[in-house]
């Protein structure tokens, strides 16, 4: 639980530009391999990508946005995000 461990929980949503093959692979990897970054999903709707990070503080994560943003500016057209305060669980049945 990210609370407990006193981290904060926010959700990323990506719209790429001109995106290839390879160079959603090279996100995708960065995304992988970022110990912030929990989850990627590659969505279908409004944004091309939904990133689940967690982050120490609300400074860390600006932090990491920007290394995205510089990082990747080629190719992300829009990024927008929220602080997850709390999350429901669904029950399927």
């Amino acid at each position: 639980n990210y609370r407990k461990l006193g981290f904060l929980f926010f959700k990323c949503f990506i719209t790429f530009r001109n995106l290839t093959n390879k160079q959603y692979q090279t996100f995708r990897e960065y995304a992988r391999t970022n110990p912030n970054i929990i989850y990627w999903i590659k969505t279908i709707g409004s944004w091309d990508a939904e990133l689940e990070i967690e982050s120490a503080s609300v400074e860390e994560y600006y932090a990491l946005i920007g290394e995205i943003k510089n990082r990747f500016a080629p190719i992300i057209l829009r990024v927008d995000s929220t602080l997850v305060s709390k999350e429901h669980a669904i029950a399927h049945v």
